[in-house]
Parts: C-alpha cells; sequence; structure tokens
C-alpha cells in the first residue's frame, strides 16, 4: 500500500453519522496511500448527517472499489442489498448493541425488542451465508462470540478484534488535579442506563459505605438514558429514595459523550466489571489518570464499600489505580495499537 499507482482504492460505507472513529480509520488509510471516499446511498440520505459523502444512485458504483468497510448499523437491509451486487473484497465492523436481555425486562420496549431481533435475525441470516466473502473487524469479545455463533471462522486471516478509534486526553487528570482530592469524596459512575450494568449495587455499596465511613461522599451517575428503558431509571430513583440517599446521589442523563469535567471533577470512578466488552468512559478515565476502582457482580457490598476509602484518601492506592489505568491502556487500546490491528486486517482482506 505504499506505491501510488498501486495504491487500492476504498469506501467507507456510512448509513447513519460519521463518527471519530470512522474519521480516524479514513485518515490512516490515507497515511498509507490509500484512496478513501465516505459512500452513501441516496436514499438514506434522511439518515445520514451532512459531510465528505459521496452519493451512490447504482451499485454498480461499487464496483470502482478495490474493499468496502462497512460499519454494522440500522439499515442494514438496504446496505445489504447493494453489496449483493459487489464482486470485490469486504471488511464488516460489528459491534454488540443492547442486550435484548435488558429490553425484554420491560414491556415498554416490547415494540424496540421485536425490531431488534429481526435486524438481528436478518443480519445473523446474511453472515451465515456471506461469511466467507467478508472480513470480520468484531469490536469486543463479545461481538467475536456473535460472529462465531454465526458461523464466521475465528483466525486470522478471517477475524480480529479492532476496538473504536479512541482519542483520550493522556494523563490529563493526574497532572492537573495532583492528589487533591475534594473534601466531600466524589464517585463518578458513567455509561447508559441499562439493567446488569451494577447501579442498583452501586447505590447498595454507598449505602453500606455512608453507615460505615464516617466522611461523606456525593455519587454523580451520569450517561444516556435509553427511551425503552426509562423505567429502569425510575427504578433508580425509586431505591435511592428507599435507601435514603437521595442528597447524595445525582442521576443526570446525556446523549452526547461525558463531560471532560465530569472526569475532572471526580476522585475516582466505580465501575462493575464486563470482561468481554470495554467500557468506553473507564478507558478515557484511566487515560486520563483518574483512579478507577472496578468491582464484579459477584463480590460482597461491605467488601466493595471498604475499597473506596482508600481509593479517595491514600496516596499510595490511588497511585497503584492510575498505573493500573495506564497499563490498560498501553497494553489493549493506544491508537496506535488499534491502528496498526486494523491495517493489518485491511492487508489480509485485500490480499484474499
Amino acid at each position: 500500500m505504499t506505491s501510488q499507482q498501486h495504491s487500492p482504492s476504498v469506501a467507507i460505507f456510512i448509513n447513519s453519522d460519521i463518527n471519530d472513529s470512522l474519521i480516524a480509520m479514513k485518515t490512516s488509510l490515507q497515511a498509507v496511500s490509500c484512496r478513501v471516499d465516505f459512500i452513501a446511498v441516496s436514499a438514506l440520505s434522511k439518515a445520514v448527517k451532512p459531510h465528505d459523502i459521496k452519493w451512490l444512485n447504482s451499485s454498480s458504483e461499487l464496483q470502482q472499489y478495490d474493499l468496502i468497510i462497512y460499519q454494522y448499523d440500522c439499515y442494514f437491509s438496504t446496505i445489504a442489498s447493494w453489496l449483493s451486487h459487489y464482486d470485490g473484497k469486504l471488511m464488516i465492523q460489528y459491534d454488540d448493541d443492547i442486550a435484548l436481555s435488558n429490553l425484554r425486562a420491560y414491556h415498554h420496549a416490547t415494540a424496540r425488542v421485536r425490531q431488534l431481533e429481526l435486524e438481528r435475525q436478518y443480519f445473523a441470516e446474511w453472515v451465515q451465508i456471506n461469511y466467507r466473502r467478508v472480513f470480520w473487524l468484531a469490536g469486543s469479545t463479545t461481538a467475536a462470540n456473535h460472529l462465531t455463533g454465526w458461523g464466521v471462522r475465528n483466525s486470522i486471516d478471517n477475524m480480529a478484534i479492532v476496538p473504536h478509534f479512541m482519542k483520550f486526553e493522556e494523563g490529563k487528570y493526574a497532572c492537573e488535579r495532583n492528589n487533591k482530592q475534594s473534601v466531600c469524596g466524589s464517585i463518578l459512575v458513567a455509561g447508559p442506563y441499562m439493567p446488569d450494568t451494577g447501579h442498583i449495587m452501586i447505590i447498595d455499596i454507598i449505602k453500606d459505605y455512608l453507615e460505615s465511613i464516617s466522611q461523606n461522599v456525593r455519587l454523580q451517575f451520569v450517561g444516556k438514558t435509553y427511551s425503552e428503558l426509562s423505567v429502569y431509571k425510575e427504578e433508580l430513583n425509586t431505591h435511592i429514595r428507599q435507601c435514603g440517599l437521595e442528597p447524595y446521589i445525582q442521576l443526570k442523563s446525556s446523549d452526547e459523550p461525558i463531560e471532560l469535567e465530569a472526569f475532572m471533577n471526580a476522585d475516582i470512578m466505580l465501575s462493575m466489571d464486563n470482561y468481554q466488552q470495554y467500557s468506553t468512559e473507564q478507558l478515557h478515565a484511566q487515560a486520563m489518570g483518574l483512579p478507577v476502582v472496578t468491582f464484579n457482580h459477584s463480590e460482597h457490598i461491605h467488601t466493595v464499600a471498604r475499597s473506596l476509602d482508600p481509593a479517595i484518601n491514600d496516596t499510595t492506592i490511588r497511585e497503584d489505580l492510575v498505573l493500573s489505568g495506564y497499563r490498560n491502556i498501553s497494553r489493549n487500546y493506544t491508537f496506535e495499537g488499534i491502528e496498526q490491528t486494523f491495517l493489518s486486517s485491511v492487508i489480509t482482506a485485500l490480499r484474499q
């Protein structure tokens, strides 16, 4: 991919918004002399936000590209009908979406569950038919497990686990806060409001902490509220009231990425471990040097509660947590590492 004469022509197929990861993907390909276009189907013009996009009116226009990269999202049936007329190389990035088990617990989400089930079924059937002609980028271990369950062979010439490209504020918290704790311990919990993400357990942890430790704390939940799961957030508010924790806990909704200020004002982040899927918010916290305390659902509430005090107040413990976070980023989530795996996958896909 170094000779201009033989530079591969690559298209990144868009069917919704162009996110930072897709922009980084395009930039990385251009840096190794690929010719890259963002393309979209004219029929989906209302779903795609304005950008530097090449609009296609016929599937025959796809044939000019050596490789098409598609980040799985909604409207896949429309995209699939176009891809069926394309004879070149395909690369599809798949990420696990909202767990259907989370939605099925709420009758308000029945219509959304049905829609997701139909989309998932269509995609699974498409994968089973087309898996041989596609190189797969799985966004996480969970996503890779889904793909292998649908028939995709998990080998280096067929699939790679590649997280999204992420821009970090490296070391910003550690440099600017310099171990200065708040007068009242401030704890941040960041991520979407969904069942099985530890919110109820975290509320119980804070209740136990306040009953056993003299220092007060302020806990802030920040994340996206899905309309189908609004009842879940109401359940959290009810549990907070029943525990008598209203003065100590705030629930904030945001459809946008978590603001930098929320990280900078916290003493620690508290997060339940998900061993198969990373938390974007947790990675941003670790990269900037905010101490992150993780726990799993099987741990005793009192044990986790007792770990919060040293994480907030003990300089040595805080430094250990920061170093642990830096190690996780450097080993698994650096821009350079993600870029290298992605470009190696592109080379493999083009050679198939």
